[in-house]
């Protein structure tokens, strides 16, 4: 059995993120079933937040650091927008049903044009708007920061969205029955939330001397 050498230092980073799974609803068991089950898209709330709470902290406390607002506004969001995601998949397989080449490029190439552009512009301006400010900032100072970071991280986000998430989509509309789909996502979406979030979220924490933040 491994022991930690006497006198060498914890990592508290590591401890959160502990803490954090321990801590998680998706992980208690056959909570994920039971939803499922009975609701898909508590379900989907479920899987969604849980697996970018975790791929997010374990992508923080890889570079030697953890902030708990800042996974919870990248958690938050997933979850938000799972329910959502569900329903417009299930109303494209309604639509070009099948698993054939044909009908799931179409659904994967129409699923980017209609979501990717909504959906990593509301994830920039939530992540912005849950960043912590020094006390008294004004809501114009924070709504200019969310302007400053779509002008900023939308033009280089869109193209690598499409990029990566078009094969995925594909691979998820042939290969992936509807319920599982929001898990198999949500696994992409370590990578992908992984780099988004370490992308909109620089020097999160970090606060400009009575000002709103990092510009």
């Amino acid at each position: 059995r491994f022991r930690r050498p006497t006198g060498a230092p914890r990592c508290p980073h590591g401890r959160r993120m502990l803490g954090l799974i321990r801590a998680h609803p998706l992980l208690k068991p056959g909570a994920l079933a039971q939803a499922r089950r009975n609701n898909p898209l508590t379900a989907s709330v479920l899987t969604a937040y849980g697996v970018v709470t975790l791929g997010d902290a374990a992508v923080q406390t890889a570079g030697g650091s953890f902030a708990a607002d800042r996974n919870a506004a990248a958690a938050t969001w997933a979850a938000a927008t799972a329910p959502a995601y569900y329903a417009w998949w299930r109303w494209l397989d309604r639509r070009w049903p099948g698993t054939g080449i044909g009908a799931c490029t179409v659904k994967a190439l129409l699923n980017q044009v209609v979501t990717t552009g909504p959906n990593n512009a509301g994830y920039v301006t939530w992540c912005t708007a849950w960043r912590p400010r020094a006390a008294g900032t004004p809501p114009s100072a924070v709504w200019a920061e969310v302007r400053a970071r779509l002008r900023e991280d939308l033009p280089s986000v869109l193209p690598q969205a499409f990029a990566f998430w078009i094969p995925c989509n594909t691979a998820n509309f042939m290969l992936v029955p509807l319920q599982h789909r929001v898990l198999f996502l949500s696994v992409a979406n370590c990578a992908w939330a992984g780099w988004l979030s370490a992308a909109v979220n620089r020097g999160w924490g970090e606060r400009a001397e009575g000002g709103g933040g990092e510009r």
